[in-house]
């Protein structure tokens, strides 16, 4: 019984901290006896990004997290140095929408983004080409 008792609480152990490396730091209640704040949706999309990362770099969040000394040096390495990984191999679009998603940056324009285009050069060029 004891052995099956420490299994199940290593899992727990395990998941809890799964859920703190993949939850957005605003989401997490301060301590155990405070509630867990409201969900927003940035929650979800910073996870999303946290999932772009990990796909990117082909590691998973908890390899990553090993090469920090603590949970505020990963999040910060997370968004930048870690995302920073992803241009040279993902490209930057990957490397933008991951960026954007981790540091909620829905309302700044691709000028932001080195190599990323609003598109507008684009839908110009082929209105002329259509206007004829």
């Amino acid at each position: 019984m004891s052995q099956s008792l420490s299994i199940s609480t290593q899992g727990y152990k395990l998941t809890k901290e799964m859920i703190t490396l993949t939850s957005h730091p605003d989401s997490l209640a301060a301590d155990q006896s405070s509630p867990r704040p409201k969900f927003k949706r940035e929650y979800g999309i910073y996870s999303f990004g946290l999932t772009l990362l990990e796909i990117g770099l082909w590691r998973s969040l908890p390899c990553l997290r090993t090469k920090c000394a603590s949970e505020d040096e990963f999040r910060d390495k997370v968004k930048g140095e870690f995302c920073d990984r992803l241009l040279p191999t993902m490209g930057a679009i990957y490397w933008a929408a991951t960026k954007r998603c981790l540091n909620n940056e829905f309302g700044r324009k691709p000028e932001n983004y080195p190599g990323i285009s609003d598109g507008t050069a684009e839908n110009e060029r082929d209105s002329a080409i259509f206007s004829v």
